[in-house]
C-alpha cells in the first residue's frame, strides 16, 4: 500500500502504478520510480466483479483527495512502459500502449453533465452503445392487451391482476391505468452489472407517473412528466421493470421505450 505520508505534499499530483506478474509479485511505482517490490504476495483475487478506487471494498475509508487518468491493463507495463504513459491522457497514448488496456477511465467528464448520467463515467477503451434490446419497445404491435397475467407482445407482468383491464397498447402507445393495485410490466434483457441508457417518451401522465426498475431491490427512476426522458441505470437482476406510480388514480401513457447497454467497463461515481 501507498499511505498518503508517502507521497510527500498536500496538493501536488502523483502518478502511482501497480504491476502484477500474474503469479505473485507485486510492484508498486511512484512518479515512474520503483518503489517496493512484494515476491511473496498471495495471487489476487479476480472473483470480485467489483474495483473500487479511492475507498475500501466496503467504501470506508476513501481518499481525502482527487483521482484523475485510471487504465488497468491486462499485462504487467515494464518501468519504462510506465513513465511513457504516467503524463499522456489517452488519445495520446500510441497504438501499442493501448494494447493489452482492458479499461481506461480519464475522470474529467461524466456520460451526462445532470441527471442519472453525472454519476457514470464512460470507459474510453469503448464510449459505444449496444443493440437495441426490448421486444415492442415502440408498442407498434397492437394486437394483444393485458387484462390479467397474459403476455403483452415481448412484455410480461410482475404479479397476477384482477380482471380490470391493466395495461393496453393502442396507436403505437401503452397506457398503464390504475384500478387500485399494483400495474407493471417487464422483460427479462438485461445483464447483471452492466450500465444501461434508458430513454422513453411520456405523452400523457393524468397523475403520477411510472417507475422504471434495473431489479426487484434496486431504486427506481420516477419520471412524472410529459416529454422524452433519458436516464442511466446499472442493472441489479435481468429484469427491466415499467410500474404505474403509486395513485389510484394514476393513468400514463408512453411511447417509444429504448434500452441499450453501455458499452466497456462503466465507471460509477460514489
Amino acid at each position: 500500500d501507498f499511505r498518503l505520508e508517502d507521497f510527500g505534499s498536500a496538493g501536488t499530483w502523483y502518478h502511482v502504478a501497480y504491476t502484477y506478474d500474474g503469479v505473485t509479485t507485486c510492484k508498486a511505482y511512484l512518479d515512474g520510480v520503483l518503489k517496493g517490490t512484494n515476491p511473496t504476495a498471495a495471487a489476487l483475487n479476480t472473483t470480485a466483479s467489483v474495483m473500487r478506487i479511492g475507498t475500501r471494498i466496503n467504501e470506508t475509508n476513501p481518499l481525502n483527495g482527487n483521482v484523475c487518468q485510471v487504465g488497468v491493463w491486462s499485462k504487467a507495463l515494464t518501468q519504462a512502459q510506465i513513465q511513457s504513459v504516467m503524463e499522456k491522457t489517452y488519445e495520446e497514448f500510441t497504438a501499442s500502449e493501448k494494447t493489452n488496456l482492458v479499461s481506461y477511465w480519464a475522470l474529467d467528464e461524466t456520460i451526462e453533465s445532470s441527471g442519472t448520467g453525472a454519476s457514470f463515467v464512460y470507459d474510453k477503451v469503448d464510449t459505444s452503445l449496444g443493440s437495441e434490446l426490448l421486444t415492442n419497445g415502440d408498442f407498434s404491435d397492437t394486437t394483444s392487451t393485458d387484462s390479467s397475467s397474459s403476455a403483452l407482445a415481448g412484455w410480461t407482468n410482475e404479479y397476477t391482476h384482477n380482471s380490470n383491464s391493466k395495461f393496453t397498447i393502442s396507436g403505437g402507445a401503452c397506457t398503464l391505468i390504475s384500478d387500485g393495485t399494483s400495474t407493471s410490466m417487464k422483460q427479462a434483457i438485461l445483464t447483471v452489472g452492466k450500465v444501461y441508457k434508458v430513454t422513453v417518451n411520456i405523452t400523457d401522465v393524468t397523475s403520477g407517473g411510472i417507475k422504471i426498475y434495473t431489479g426487484s431491490s434496486s431504486s427506481p427512476t420516477n419520471i412524472t412528466t410529459t416529454g422524452i426522458h433519458t436516464i442511466y441505470k446499472t442493472a441489479e437482476d435481468s429484469d427491466l421493470e415499467v410500474w404505474r406510480k403509486s395513485g389510484v388514480t394514476s393513468n400514463v401513457t408512453f411511447d417509444d421505450i429504448v434500452v441499450k447497454e453501455v458499452q466497456g467497463n462503466v465507471g460509477q461515481l460514489i
